[in-house]
């Protein structure tokens, strides 16, 4: 992609191209460790509470491996060794090519990804993009030979520069601070275009996992659910199992997932900034008890975005246009009812 970057050379990068270094698995721990402050009330010791599902990418798994370490420090009864002061942590995860919740390359290649791209590319708003860009897409065209046939290369371009300079190498005198500012709107615009750029790409991107979420939010109980006496498969090697109910559910996906997952629920800044290392989106479920402990509400949520891990800024985020109940609370119902149209299955009615 960029014939003349000098860096585009894996003797520059030690640990492989796109996987975490130090400084990531570092960030990354640091992220499960604010979670756990966040959070901490709510939370118990026992790591068998969270389900962890990630996208089948290395960088994505050692990023919910450090998260869950910053998130359970093991408590004595979890140290099993003097040594390292740490859990093992269950992550799961799909074949990319099976994944349909948290990576899009196997979509990428459809004729429908192909197309809702195509018609984004001719939109009003990437012609606007290109022409806000000239001036850097011909000192990057001339000096790296980045190619910008396609809008979503810039939150690509701008990408791979930035992490560059993160890893402490020479950079060119062009790619100055005013540069590099136009070059993060820039990305930030291509991000959105490229998740939510049409109602059929947000739909691509974000329908699985919006319908996964749901369903897990309909079945949480504040009951735990009763364990069961004996495995599910009734192999001798087999041993009794417990089955706990999980009170967290901790996805590792992708900037682009991100990106989209903003989109598809009309919440992203009106100037986008791409997604920064770390950002996280918060959903938090919720239901009003009485004395006794019994519910007396519907179940309600909270959404909350943070944009870049480093700032730990967390902004809640209220959906345009959606009904809530007469307490001002997002219920369930009306959340699930705000993102039917992208759910599967959905069928627009005829006009």
């Amino acid at each position: 992609m960029a014939p003349r970057d000098r860096y585009n050379n894996i003797a520059y990068w030690p640990d492989g191209f796109g996987n975490l270094n130090n400084a990531g698995r570092a960030r990354m721990y640091k992220l499960g460790r604010f979670i756990r402050r966040r959070y901490d009330n709510f939370m118990t010791d026992n790591m068998r509470e969270v389900y962890s599902r990630s996208s089948d990418v290395d960088r994505c798994i050692e990023s919910s491996n450090a998260v869950l370490a910053g998130l359970y420090p093991p408590s004595p009864r979890f140290l099993w060794s003097d040594l390292l002061p740490w859990l093992p942590a269950p992550v799961h995860t799909v074949p990319a090519e099976s994944d349909l919740l948290l990576n899009d390359s196997c979509r990428r290649g459809s004729y429908e990804f192909i197309n809702e791209n195509c018609i984004v590319q001719h939109s009003e708003a990437v012609e606007k993009l290109y022409a806000d860009s000239v001036e850097e897409r011909e000192i990057l065209e001339r000096e790296l030979g980045y190619d910008f046939d396609m809008f979503y290369n810039f939150k690509c371009i701008y990408s791979t520069l930035d992490i560059e300079e993160r890893n402490g190498l020479q950079m060119p005198a062009w790619w100055v601070e005013e540069f590099k500012q136009k070059m993060c709107r820039f990305s930030g615009i291509a991000f959105a275009l490229a998740g939510g750029g049409t109602e059929n790409l947000k739909r691509i991107h974000c329908a699985d996992l919006l319908d996964d979420l749901i369903k897990r939010m309909k079945s949480a109980s504040i009951d735990e659910p009763a364990p069961l006496d004996q495995s599910d498969t009734q192999q001798p090697t087999n041993a009794n199992r417990v089955i706990y109910g999980h009170k967290i559910v901790h996805y590792s996906t992708h900037d682009t997932i991100i990106a989209a997952f903003l989109e598809a629920l009309n919440v992203n800044a009106a100037v986008p900034s791409p997604p920064g290392f770390g950002a996280t989106f918060f959903i938090e479920l919720y239901v009003d008890l009485n004395q006794q402990g019994e519910p007396v509400s519907e179940k309600y949520l909270k959404l909350f975005y943070m944009n870049d891990s480093s700032t730990e800024e967390v902004i809640e985020k209220k959906l345009p246009g959606c009904k809530l109940n007469e307490k001002g609370q997002l219920t369930l119902d009306s959340f699930r009812q705000y993102v039917a149209h992208l759910l599967p299955g959905y069928i627009k009615e005829p006009q």
